[in-house]
């Protein structure tokens, strides 16, 4: 199943350079044309990933299957930093919140660590702040 979720990721990312290759220079300018960052292909992938979860929780998974989901959703983000898809994929971490607790405490503290490295806490949005108080719940945490 996590092979699904690796494959919607990468659709998401062949959609997103498409909707910028398509768009013409001025589009998204002062806010007119067909924006790509507009483009429904964001929201669509934002939510195949909520499903996604979903569909994953109601299997039942163990809980080494549901630390490797929430390691992809949490840090593919880091991953395409400087790329079109980079705010839906850090916006879809908040789809990780119902994993995290599912993962063995020392995975958790080692992908707390490799968050805490990647998205530095000033930098954190709301649903960010959330999914890094999931991740050191239960563990040794220094802050």
């Amino acid at each position: 199943m996590l092979e699904r979720l690796k494959a919607r990721y990468g659709q998401y990312e062949r959609e997103a350079r498409e909707a910028v290759r398509k768009a013409r220079p001025t589009d998204g300018l002062f806010g007119m044309g067909a924006d790509p960052r507009k483009h429904p292909c964001h929201d669509q992938f934002y939510e195949d990933v909520g499903s996604w979860v979903a569909e994953f929780l109601a299997a039942e998974p163990g809980t080494e299957e549901a630390a490797e989901a929430a390691e992809w959703i949490l840090m593919a983000a880091d991953i395409h930093r400087d790329e079109e898809t980079f705010w839906y994929m850090y916006a879809a971490q908040g789809h990780a919140r119902e994993l995290i607790p599912l993962m063995p405490p020392e995975r958790r503290a080692a992908l707390r660590d490799r968050y805490d490295g990647a998205y530095p806490a000033m930098d954190r949005m709301p649903v960010q702040k959330t999914v890094y108080k999931l991740l050191r719940k239960n563990t040794k945490a220094k802050k």
